[in-house]
């Protein structure tokens, strides 16, 4: 019952975020959206975009983007049950959206490579250090319940994704939550 209503906080939470996400995003693009979850930023941006794969772990997630994706009649999305660190493919983006914070270093890396090696540019969104007291709060309560705290502590001490990224052509964006960011790396 709190994981329903943390879901739900946080769909409200993100949805200002979702939205600079399809602002990056060319028309007609392919996207694959690693750590996809349910599917919910896939499907805001099935109008704008020509293909959309999302990629998760979670057999119940993917499951439930499927069934609601083909009840709203989408047609150029597709979802697939699977590991994110050795996913493949030909894209224009791939998105990590709130997914490397979640993972053991070495996956990180991995996932990392393979998107860059997959997509023209990435798009990741995830965590800087929170600041606020109230925004810390959330944060470390929401890692907690989801079972990935010990990972997101070990990025947040490495520096976050900053650490990934430093040699690399990449624009760091603000959004309205001041300890979530969004870093868009170029490959060409």
């Amino acid at each position: 019952m709190i994981k329903y209503f943390l879901k739900k906080f946080r769909d409200s939470y993100l949805f200002s975020i979702r939205k600079q996400v399809y602002d990056l995003i060319e028309r007609d693009s392919r996207i694959t959206d690693l750590g996809c979850g349910d599917g919910e930023l896939l499907r805001i941006l099935a109008p704008k975009i020509s293909y959309g794969l999302g990629v998760d772990k979670d057999r119940k997630e993917i499951a439930f983007a499927k069934q609601l994706t083909k009840k709203i009649g989408i047609k150029n999305l597709e979802f697939a049950e699977g590991d994110i660190t050795e996913h493949s493919g030909n894209f224009d983006y791939s998105i990590l959206m709130l997914v490397l914070h979640s993972l053991d270093y070495k996956s990180r890396e991995k996932v990392l490579k393979n998107a860059r090696k997959n997509s023209d540019k990435v798009i990741i969104v995830d965590y800087e250090n929170p600041s606020l007291l109230g925004e810390k709060l959330f944060i470390h309560a929401d890692e907690m319940l989801t079972g990935h705290y010990g990972n997101f502590r070990d990025y947040l001490k490495m520096d976050g994704i900053e650490s990934f990224l430093k040699r690399k052509s990449v624009k760091k964006f603000n959004t309205d939550e001041e300890s979530i960011k969004i870093w868009k790396i170029n490959q060409k």
